[in-house]
């Protein structure tokens, strides 16, 4: 009996190992979902923060050419990373305000992109994200 309870917890080790080493593989391949060649910048209106780990979301309206907005939705490091980034927390973003944001866009051509370089309303500039390693903030 205690052999078989061994080798139960054995296996089930094992697949949680297997599982949580391609998930965290899958969770840190930015490049396979972001086109870290390719940068755009963009301005609009923040409509909500989503302060979560292991990312923090942020949303916008983004005014095209035409003058039509669309939707946009920009991933960030973790709230953590904000944190070492200078900024205190999520009520340093105002919903509502409108930003500059240098970002990589999705590789699939969706409204989504990394939340790179951020320029917030009072022109401070943080690169809170991957879009411009070469940054440094002001």
């Amino acid at each position: 009996m205690t052999l078989s309870r061994f080798r139960i917890a054995a296996v089930a080790a094992a697949v949680l190992a297997v599982v949580g080493l391609s998930a965290a593989s899958a969770h840190h391949a930015v490049d396979a979902e972001f086109d870290l060649t390719k940068t755009r910048t963009l301005k609009g209106v923040l409509t909500q923060v989503d302060w979560v780990n292991p990312h923090a979301y942020f949303h916008f309206l983004i005014r095209d050419r035409n003058g039509k907005y669309t939707e946009w939705l920009f991933q960030s490091p973790s709230p953590a990373l904000q944190k070492r980034a200078g900024l205190p927390g999520k009520d340093e973003y105002r919903v509502g305000s409108t930003y500059s944001i240098v970002t990589n866009p999705a590789r699939s051509g969706a409204n989504v992109g990394t939340f790179g370089v951020v320029t917030f309303p009072d022109g401070r500039k943080l690169n809170i994200g991957w879009a411009d390693p070469t940054f440094r903030p002001q």
